[in-house]
């Protein structure tokens, strides 16, 4: 499928931009489609006609658009979840280099506190040395 590496294309928002819709929808022809066995009916199919007719156009779907729709928002969903896992992962190390960066000055802090009770230590030591 030569057009997944182009589906990357999606605007700020995580929507498929008019391109790339145009290029999910177009069918690779040189590759047969495959064929799908029809699932057999448990019941007898009733031979007589509904009573009721409708002359307004049916709200189902076909099953290729169905199935069409389908993919685009599971590819939608995909993005956005692979958009929230990577941010999940700066945000994480973020707050790992903050921690970081925390210790670090703790630690400085504590060398420079021991360094001046080492001086002072050693200071009353001539003190008392001189004595």
């Amino acid at each position: 499928m030569a057009f997944i590496s182009r589906m990357s294309r999606y605007n700020e928002v995580g929507t498929i931009t008019s391109s790339t819709y145009h290029l999910l929808t177009q069918t690779d022809h040189t590759q047969p489609s495959p064929v799908l066995p029809t699932p057999q009916p448990s019941l007898p199919i009733p031979t007589t006609a509904p009573t009721t007719t409708s002359n307004s156009p049916s709200n189902h779907s076909t099953p290729s658009e169905s199935s069409h729709s389908s993919r685009v928002t599971k590819r939608q969903l995909n993005t956005m979840a692979a958009r929230r896992y990577r941010q999940k992962r700066v945000d994480q190390m973020k707050s790992l280099e903050m921690e970081l960066e925390k210790v670090q000055r703790e630690r400085d802090e504590l060398k420079m506190r021991c360094s001046k009770l080492e001086g002072e230590k050693d200071a009353m030591r001539c003190l008392l040395s001189k004595k």
